[in-house]
């Protein structure tokens, strides 16, 4: 017979349930010998997530035990009465206990995850939660969370784009819905949804800490430095600790910002006590220049007599590269207004049911296409001839002749899928050359991605495109010709 493991929930409110929940533990203890029952819980209860602690307690158990004790009284809308003033009332039978919603959370992470979404969405429809629409989107937000947590991110975007539907939402609900997008994109590791959701809700409520730490913290990942560091500047500034000041000291190094990069370090292990910034000091002392260490050597230099001419020049210098770094700095956060901007529009795009049909002729940086939409996607595919300029110095080289002689080719698709008014497209570009006994046959083809979002009158299209090999971001403007 094999041996019970369990993870037991419950909850840790000791005056009003420990008695309750003690019955049940001292008795789990009491089969420990005799039936080769083992089990385990939480020390305290999340609110909002299951915690890293939690998760690991679970690893290894093949039973779940749900204590369900009473948390709060509910009751359905018609059996409400009111009185005035307005004053709600109802007879005590009417009344029924509930659990707290963290049991369910638990109860996912058992595999049960659309079992459990479908449980919140069920409690987000009950008629009493039309009275509060903010605690009703946190519910469909939680659902939205275990239908990820289920790989089943069709479902999870769905139910909270849904939502967008209401035109009457304000701004907390607004941030409450562009928050879990950008959590859906996190779990389904699309970057780019991500940092587009993810600007949009700071954009909404800029103090959401945790969330522009993973959007800095991200940006960084991928190599978009000036974008981390513009969210690590806030995060100093405004949520100052050792972890922020150490990383935009990472930052501020990879942007050749090297006193910037050590007056941060020097923050984060002399106010904070951060000790992987007192290690990035000892690295940095190595490779870079430590202006503050280096002021207080030539103060002392300064105090001897004679001292070289060098001690002023480097002076000098120090003065001179601080400068050099703000005036680097104001250039560096001015680059990447237009991605920020981007990214915002492209996730009211994404989210705003408004939609578009761009079906047509369009005039691009590439050139014209044609796009077509059928069940979601945006698709398109244009070819064209040209004489190529080596076939054309074949031809005059052999006198003429032009025997074995072919145009080239370009051709032009695109494969994209289209929510709302956004797309997430990829792009190719295949050139197949002529011919000549001299030339021989060759070709190129280039692959470009990107994000778009369609102006309101469905005349414009607005791109930012990279290609993998490229990191850097192009915009450009598409414009319908028929």
């Amino acid at each position: 017979m094999s041996k019970i493991r369990a993870f037991v929930a419950h909850s840790f409110n000791e005056e009003r349930d420990g008695a309750i929940v003690r019955a049940f533990t001292e008795y789990f203890d009491s089969l420990k010998e005799t039936a080769g029952f083992t089990w385990e819980h939480a020390e305290r209860s999340e609110s909002k997530a299951i915690s890293e602690k939690v998760k690991g307690k679970m690893e290894g158990k093949n039973l779940f035990i749900g204590i369900f004790t009473a948390n709060d009284y509910r009751i359905k809308q018609n059996n409400l009465r009111t009185s005035f003033p307005i004053y709600s009332y109802a007879k005590k039978e009417y009344f029924s206990e509930g659990s707290s919603d963290w049991i369910i959370q638990e109860s996912a992470d058992y595999g049960q995850f659309s079992k459990a979404a479908d449980k919140y969405m069920k409690i987000s429809e009950m008629k009493e939660m039309k009275l509060n629409a903010e605690r009703r989107v946190n519910y469909v937000a939680k659902a939205a969370d275990c239908y990820a947590s289920d790989n089943k991110f069709h479902e999870a975007y769905s139910i909270i784009l849904a939502e967008f539907r209401n035109t009457e939402l304000d701004t907390n609900i607004l941030y409450i819905l562009y928050k879990k997008l950008s959590d859906i994109a996190k779990m389904q590791d699309n970057k780019k949804l991500f940092v587009a959701f993810a600007e949009k809700a700071l954009e909404i409520f800029p103090t959401d800490y945790s969330l522009r730490f993973s959007l800095a913290y991200l940006y960084e990942e991928v190599g978009n430095h000036a974008r981390s560091l513009a969210h690590y500047i806030f995060l100093c500034e405004h949520n100052p600790n050792g972890v922020n000041f150490n990383n935009i000291g990472v930052t501020y190094g990879k942007l050749d910002m090297k006193g910037k990069s050590i007056e941060s370090y020097i923050i984060a292990s002399e106010k904070y006590c951060e000790s992987l910034a007192m290690a990035n000091i000892a690295y940095s002392y190595i490779d870079q220049g430590f202006f503050k260490a280096a002021s207080d050597i030539l103060k002392v230099s300064k105090e001897q007599e004679n001292y070289h001419k060098n001690v002023d020049s480097a002076t000098t210098r120090i003065t001179e590269i601080e400068e050099e770094e703000k005036e680097s700095l104001k250039k560096t956060l001015k680059k990447i207004e237009p991605e920020e901007k981007f990214l915002v529009r492209f996730a009211e795009a994404y989210a705003l049911p408004f939609k578009v049909d761009v079906t047509g002729e369009w005039s691009s940086m590439h050139g014209e296409i044609r796009l077509d939409m059928k069940d979601g996607k945006v698709y398109g595919s244009t070819e064209s001839n040209f004489q190529s300029l080596s076939n054309t110095l074949a031809v005059l080289k052999i006198g003429g002749l032009a025997t074995g002689q072919e145009v080239s080719k370009r051709t032009i698709s695109i494969d994209g899928i289209i929510t709302n008014s956004s797309i997430e497209y990829q792009l190719k570009i295949e050139t197949t050359s002529g011919s000549t006994f001299l030339t021989g046959i060759g070709g190129t083809k280039r692959v470009y991605k990107g994000l778009m979002h369609v102006s309101q009158d469905a005349r414009k299209i607005f791109a930012m495109e990279w290609t993998e090999d490229k990191p850097e971001i192009e915009f450009y403007e598409m414009v319908r010709s028929t």
